[in-house]
């Protein structure tokens, strides 16, 4: 038995980015726990951190993360012989359709309560929200104990291919600049929603 601790195995280049944006949703997602927390408890979210909440599932997770997966992961797997249909794939693109309509009901929720602030519009907002942390969190878990392990080990020797194609659609779509933005406004809103949580 050593005692000398093993050194930790290098991290996939397959996966790393998907991973790390994995990261930065949570805090998103954590963030926006708080504040269906907030409106249930009748408070007022300013209109900043609902608008660059939608922003960021808009924006970030679909075009961003989603756009990664499916012109760039999704495609290597299936040039390894995955069929799309009745395989993971298949099962994260579904999800992934059905995110898209629950953020467009969460952009609409947004616009009617900031518009009214009526009870039905706090109460349509606090229910798509909802839905939409509790479908991404399941996604997540699913990627990374399914999708994410099986790309590993079918992608093993493309390492460098993969990666460079999934970077390239990030640049594509928000830019080296956009990913640090988005990866900041995720930060501002996980400390906002908590210090707005605290008061």
């Amino acid at each position: 038995m050593s005692f000398f601790p093993r050194s930790a195995p290098a991290p996939s280049q397959i996966t790393a980015s998907l991973k790390k944006d994995h990261e930065i949703i949570r805090l998103v997602l954590q963030a926006t726990n708080t504040c269906t927390s907030l409106l249930k408890d009748g408070r007022e979210i300013p209109p900043a951190i609902l608008l660059d909440t939608v922003d960021f599932i808009t924006n970030f997770i679909d075009r961003c993360h989603h756009a990664k997966e499916e012109h760039g992961l999704f495609p290597a797997l299936e040039s390894t012989g995955m069929p799309r249909e009745n395989s993971v794939i298949g099962t994260m693109l579904k999800e992934h359709e059905e995110a898209r309509k629950i953020a467009e009901q969460i952009k609409n929720a947004v616009d009617s309560y900031l518009a009214s602030k009526s009870e039905q519009s706090r109460s349509t907002l606090i229910q798509h929200c909802q839905a939409y942390v509790n479908h991404i969190d399941r996604h997540i878990l699913k990627e990374g104990t399914r999708l994410f392990v099986i790309a590993e080990r079918r992608l093993k020797g493309k390492e460098n291919d993969v990666k460079s194609k999934v970077d390239s659609v990030e640049m594509e779509q928000v830019g080296t600049e956009g990913s640090k933005q988005y990866k900041d406004k995720a930060n501002r809103l996980f400390s906002s929603l908590a210090e707005w949580d605290g008061n």
